[in-house]
């Protein structure tokens, strides 16, 4: 652990060779994380080196106290998370889903055209709070950080109640349509 905080001290510097250290001990373990959420090769390659350069934009704030493995792994969670959605919300992805007749087993509220319908049902029962941190992380693309500032409030804030959405989110999609729809999704792949 010292190690880490040694390297994150140098990363907070703007030292290149303390990145090249932090990104070959954890690229591959980051990797793997990855392709197991969305097993496609391509997409853990991209957001793998997405998360890296997401650490180097962010390097003079790195806080050097913080667990950087649990930092890296949250950071690609997030942009799985991302990523997921946005083949979720793709129309080639509605296209391709609504052309494969066993989609026809989804509930009559996920047909290909009503997912997205059935998404912002789910997202306006959210908790005002969860659901404006929601909408500016998901589809406005803000960081924790600038929410917090638009909102007056602490990134853990922030980092909380997205947490909660997610959550309260996946709760209530059913996990056999879920499952079906990334199904369908990753078979084109």
């Amino acid at each position: 652990m010292n190690t880490d905080k040694k390297l994150l001290r140098e990363l907070q510097a703007g030292d290149s060779n303390a990145f090249s250290s932090i990104y070959w001990q954890y690229s591959s373990h980051i990797y793997f994380f990855i392709n197991s959420m969305l097993h496609n090769t391509m997409a853990a390659e991209d957001i793998t080196q997405n998360v890296f350069l997401k650490l180097w934009e962010k390097h003079e704030s790195v806080d050097i106290e913080q667990n950087l493995e649990a930092y890296l792994f949250t950071i690609a969670r997030n942009f799985v998370y991302k990523e997921i959605e946005r083949q979720l919300q793709s129309e080639s992805f509605v296209s391709k889903a609504a052309e494969r007749k066993d989609y026809a087993t989804i509930d009559s509220d996920i047909e290909s055209q009503s997912f997205m319908e059935y998404l912002d049902r789910l997202i306006d029962k959210l908790p005002p709070k969860q659901k404006t941190i929601y909408i500016l992380s998901r589809q406005k693309n803000m960081s924790y950080k600038e929410i917090a500032e638009v909102l007056s409030i602490s990134e853990k804030t922030v980092e909380n109640q997205l947490h909660n959405a997610l959550k309260f989110l996946k709760r209530y999609i059913k996990t056999e349509e879920l499952f079906l729809l990334l199904s369908i999704l990753f078979l084109e792949c």
